[in-house]
């Protein structure tokens, strides 16, 4: 009998390590073989399932059900706030579920974590020994209790955007090779396809269903619509509403009605046109709006806006197209643009406006000194000869000196005229309204200029139907207006004339009136008194001299007192000048007589008066 050999310790060896291998191998093969069967199932469950909350809880209870994983969960990332929300679980129980939402929900996806690391490189990442590495984490409790020593996540992708995650726990130490991965990685990306594919197919039934319950409401509104509305199929156009014949130049619809949608649209942009068609054909999301160009049947080229869409008509898959004439929308803008450049131009004026009127108020500034000077000199020159310091035996110097005060006087005038149209046009121009008798006023400033009427042999005659008015008003200011109408009558009538001025309640307003029989204003000049440098007289060799710019001012101060002036005449007879001035009071008023002194009133009248040679 044959002795058995007893085997060598290395040879044990050997043997035990094959042994320990081809456990491995099998292990490894049970693993493969459930993969493929979770594989197996959730594909089945994709097609079979589709709505996407039942997708997502049917893949992670085959997941766990399978036996290779304790916990499987998906997370998708929110649109609109970019949270990872956790939208199915299995292996939690309903507590151990609520916390895991309220973490990512309150907390967000934690920073420099696994999750982050697989959206942000859209790729998986596998941890094992997660005892070890989640120590000073609040699950670690819980994957002590599970028993939990790998994790692996990996990303749902839908063009290459990643939409959310799908998180796998494993009891087992670095069990994952190459050929798991694979197919983990292939069963999410099975998973996504799923997501996208259920989601078109959702908006797509939806667009489909609306439009089959509509169709009638839809008929309804593309004839009232403003907008051209043609439904077509391959260009072929099914159906045009009221405004496309209107748009594209047609009589009737029917004129419309089998002709080819291409023919309409501008060489320049059929490419585009056919172009779009066919994204809308391959993804059925509506067309946004996009600027073209169509031909009407007449040849003419008009701008347009035109959308598509997917739509059912009489029971096959057509396209609605929605255009919108923009001609008038592409001259609202050139209008625009002109407006604005108008706009710029106008700003220019006013800028340049604003300049002349600051040279202007420098200047008239800048005259009236040496004006001032000149005649206190003047004055000094009038003391020397009343004292004798000068000799005039024939008066000629006195003639001289008058002659120069008088123009003197003119050019402080015409200075004071230009300053105060400044201020006005600039709106800086201010009345020191007071409440006054307006008839002692105008009576007054009449009776200061009788000198000047009597050397001219002109009948002055003051005349009032009340003793007492009183109202609102700038005493210097009215005395101005009535000494410029009045120099107007004196210089322009007729030595053994009459001038005229009265004044009348009319119980909410005063009216005056200035009224001479003097040379009179042709009617087809009197629209044109009150205008600034305007003259009835143009000629150089005119017989009386102004700037024409006094009733100008007259006009503005009667209505800053917001009053108004107007003049009646007739050539040859004479000229009525009639203001009408509102009854107000102010408050804070004194009527106390002003205390004017006498050389300012009648400084006041030369100035104005400066015209008149006496």
């Amino acid at each position: 009998m044959e002795a058995k050999l007893k085997p060598s310790k290395l040879e044990i060896n050997k043997y035990m390590i094959l042994e320990n291998q081809l456990k491995a191998t099998k292990a490894k093969l049970e693993r493969v073989n459930r993969l493929y069967s979770i594989l197996s199932k959730i594909n089945h469950a994709i097609i079979r399932i589709k709505d996407i909350e039942l997708l997502y809880k049917e893949a992670c209870r085959i997941a766990v059900e399978e036996g290779l994983f304790k916990v499987a969960w998906i997370g998708i990332i929110n649109e609109e706030t970019s949270l990872l929300e956790p939208v199915s679980q299995c292996g939690l129980n309903h507590e151990e579920a609520r916390k895991l939402t309220d973490d990512f929900m309150e907390k967000g996806i934690p920073h420099g974590g696994i999750i982050e690391k697989v959206i942000n490189s859209k790729n998986y990442v596998f941890a094992d020994d997660v005892k070890e590495k989640t120590k000073n984490k609040p699950w670690h409790k819980k994957i002590i209790e599970y028993a939990i020593n790998s994790c692996t996540v990996f990303p749902l992708r839908i063009e290459d955007k990643v939409i959310g995650v799908m998180v796998f726990y494993s009891e087992e130490y670095s069990f994952v090779e190459q050929e798991e991965i694979n197919l983990l990685n292939n069963l999410c990306e099975d998973i996504s396809f799923a997501i996208d594919t259920i989601k078109k197919d959702k908006i797509k039934k939806q667009v489909e269903e609306e439009l089959i319950q509509s169709e009638e409401r839809y008929r309804k509104i593309f004839e009232l619509s403003p907008a051209a509305i043609l439904v077509h199929s391959q260009f072929k156009i099914l159906y045009a509403n009221l405004a496309a014949t209107e748009l594209l130049g047609v009589e009737k619809k029917e004129g419309l009605i089998g002709k080819n949608l291409l023919d309409f649209v501008h060489k320049d942009y059929r490419h585009e046109v056919i172009k779009r068609k066919f994204e809308l054909k391959e993804f059925g999301v509506p067309l946004p709006f996009e600027e073209q160009r169509y031909i009407r049947v007449d040849g003419t080229v008009i701008d347009v806006e035109a959308t598509a869409s997917l739509f059912p008509y009489k029971n096959q898959n057509a396209m609605v197209s929605v255009i919108r004439d923009i001609t008038e929308t592409k001259k609202l803008e050139s209008l625009k643009k002109s407006s604005e450049e108008n706009i710029k131009l106008l700003n220019e004026a006013r800028e340049y406006d604003r300049l002349r009127t600051e040279f202007f108020a420098n200047v008239s500034h800048e005259l009236r000194t040496p004006i001032n000077v000149i005649l206190s000199a003047i004055q000094l020159l009038n003391l020397y000869i009343a004292e004798g310091n000068i000799i005039d035996e024939e008066g000629k110097v006195g003639k001289y000196i008058y002659s120069m005060q008088q123009n003197c006087y003119r050019l402080l005038r015409l200075v004071s005229n230009i300053i105060d149209i400044t201020k006005i046009d600039a709106g800086f121009f201010e009345l020191q309204l007071k409440n006054k008798n307006i008839v002692d006023v105008v009576e007054d400033i009449t009776g200061s200029i009788s000198g000047y009427t009597e050397h001219k042999r002109i009948n002055l005659i003051f005349d009032t139907d009340t003793e007492e008015k009183i109202l609102a008003c700038d005493p210097d200011k009215i005395d101005r207006i009535m000494l410029n109408l009045l120099s107007n009558s004196i210089k322009f009538t007729n030595p053994g004339g009459t001038i005229l001025v009265s004044v009348y309640d009319k119980k909410d307003k005063v009216v005056i009136s200035v009224k001479d029989n003097g040379i009179g204003i042709p009617e087809n000049k009197k629209n044109m008194v009150f205008e600034r440098f305007q003259q009835v007289d143009k000629s150089l060799n005119r017989s009386h001299e102004g700037s024409g710019i006094g009733l100008s001012i007259v006009k503005s101060l009667v209505e800053l007192h917001g009053g108004n002036i107007r003049v009646e005449s007739e050539y040859g007879k004479g000229t009525e000048f009639i203001i009408e001035l509102p009854v107000k009071l102010v408050t804070d008023s004194s009527n106390n007589a002003d205390k004017t002194i006498a050389g300012e009133s009648i400084e006041k009248i030369n100035i104005e008066f400066s015209d008149i040679v006496q």
